[in-house]
């Protein structure tokens, strides 16, 4: 995903001059230079994915609970990417993968 998506990355200079938020309104500097670090800073070996357990899956989460982090087994059932907003906050679904084989 990162080489497939370098040709379209922009230094933060030219960033802030034109993304906007969700909302409408400008993103802030300390965000762009979030974004800019991202893949030098948590891609690869330092990718730490984000990992949602829904309150239905209470069992699952007592037993992650008891287990150290970087132990934990799972599976994906889905996933989305978001437009992120003004202060790095997940705003708008872009697309969103429901875990059926085939589905876009």
């Amino acid at each position: 995903m990162v080489a497939a998506t370098r040709p379209f990355r922009l230094t933060p200079e030219d960033a802030e001059e034109f993304i906007m938020t969700p909302d409408g309104s400008r993103m802030n500097g300390a965000t762009i230079a979030m974004v800019d670090r991202f893949v030098p800073d948590s891609a690869g070996v330092n990718y730490r994915p984000h990992i949602f357990i829904a309150a239905a899956q209470a069992d699952a989460a007592k037993r992650a609970s008891d287990q150290p982090v970087d132990q934990i087994a799972f599976r994906s059932v889905g996933a989305a990417i978001y437009q992120i907003g003004a202060h790095g906050v997940a705003e708008r679904v872009l697309w969103n993968w429901s875990g059926e084989i085939g589905a876009r």
